[in-house]
């Protein structure tokens, strides 16, 4: 009777170890899509989100018509999250020039950049990991030069936040289960001395 009584809690033990073994979570959050300010300026877009943890925002900056790299009309993006300033460079998106960096955190990877061709606007993909903070998170998105939205326009598109949630570490089921086996073991042990 002991020993069924026994096998039943070992096997609900093991079962319940493997069933509620938590892990973490890939929580994804989206900003809406903005163009941005016809001369220039910051767009500052809010996420409140359930969790603290490493973040990652990904995004698409869309240059219209003709933004401009280093040369002449030269036109400077930066970004900041949470008030931290983590980019500031210029793109050939349309407008000729160079792209060139002047302050890149090392958590920014510029994915890739494109340039359509002469007043063709073009496309540069950004992948930033960041500090997620539990609550409001403000992510800070500017262009300042510009002439205007007929000559050099701009947008955010494609702009997702994810983050793990409950990123800790956890005890693997078998490790649960082995544990069980031996608090199990104890309290046969000590039924016998009694």
């Amino acid at each position: 009777m002991m020993i069924s009584k026994l096998f039943k809690t070992l096997l609900g033990a093991v079962l319940a170890a493997t069933v509620f073994s938590a892990g973490a979570t890939p929580v994804t959050m989206s900003l809406a899509d903005v163009d941005g300010l016809q001369n220039g300026g910051t767009i500052d877009q809010l996420i409140d989100s359930p969790v603290a943890g490493a973040g990652v925002l990904t995004f698409d900056l869309v240059g219209r018509v003709s933004l401009d790299g280093e040369g002449c009309c030269t036109d400077i993006f930066t970004l900041w999250i949470n008030g931290t300033k983590l980019y500031s460079g210029t793109f050939n998106m349309g407008g000729g020039g160079a792209n060139v960096n002047y302050f890149i955190d090392p958590s920014v990877t510029i994915v890739s950049s494109v340039s359509k061709g002469d007043y063709s606007g073009g496309l540069t993909k950004f992948s930033v990991a960041h500090a997620l903070l539990a609550g409001t998170n403000t992510y800070s998105f500017a262009y300042t030069e510009l002439q205007g939205a007929e000559d050099e326009g701009w947008a955010i598109a494609n702009a997702n936040v994810s983050v793990n949630a409950g990123s800790t570490a956890v005890p693997e089921p078998g490790s649960l289960a082995l544990l069980g086996l031996g608090l199990m073991g104890f309290a046969v042990a000590r039924r016998r001395k009694n």
